[in-house]
């Protein structure tokens, strides 16, 4: 009998292969680092009135400003391997591939377009269950770091109402922060990633209190 199945179309936004269990029952085989698991993370957040201060008519232009921002570092999660078509006949059970021997996934210098050892993982025989972790312990994500700043600016107009002015920067820096990669074996992007979250965005506003 010959099989004929279609290797999906590959979706970077749906996580492959780190839910489902190739043997539902063989549990053991599933325990690995939670896909959620970040060893390090950074915020911090602050707010700042600037010492500026005027009277008469100076002080629509001097005082009132106030500079806030939030700074986050982290690590990535861990990624989870699986393989396309599944081939192990598990009666929808998930699909993952064979380490390979002798190889590193992780690699010293790693760009979008290879973001890690591919030649690590081969293709499990037909109606076999692949030996790669439900989630690799050593091989992450790539990791984010973003600056978020708000400058705010208050006019008062009348003893009760204000005009408020608040422009607002995503990602200051406007560094690159890369997504999740392919992680599905058998797709022709395997191994790449192939977005990244937004660049840097400057909105502004006006608001008005009373």
């Amino acid at each position: 009998m010959t099989e004929i199945s279609a290797v999906p179309a590959y979706n970077p936004f749906v996580e492959y292969g780190s839910l489902r269990a190739q043997d539902n029952y063989l549990r053991s085989a599933e325990r690995s680092v939670s896909q959620f698991d970040r060893t390090k993370r950074f915020m911090a957040a602050w707010v700042y009135e600037l010492p500026f201060r005027a009277t008469g008519p100076a002080r629509f232009l001097i005082s009132g400003w106030e500079l806030s921002g939030m700074l986050e570092v982290m690590d990535g999660t861990p990624l989870a391997m699986s393989a396309a078509p599944n081939r192990s006949n598990s009666l929808g059970g998930g699909s993952r591939p064979n380490r390979a021997p002798g190889q590193d996934p992780v690699l010293e210098n790693w760009t979008p377009q290879r973001a890690f050892n591919t030649a690590a993982y081969l293709a499990p025989e037909p109606f076999t269950l692949g030996n790669a972790s439900r989630t690799e312990p050593k091989l992450r994500a790539p990791g984010w770091a973003t600056l978020d700043a708000s400058i705010l600016k208050s006019f008062p107009l009348r003893e009760r109402v204000r005009l408020e002015f608040r422009a607002e920067a995503y990602n200051l820096a406007n560094r690159t922060n890369f997504q999740r990669p392919n992680t599905v074996l058998g797709t022709p992007q395997f191994g790449q990633i192939l977005l990244a979250w937004p660049s840097r965005t400057i909105q502004g506003g006006l608001k008005l209190v009373w």
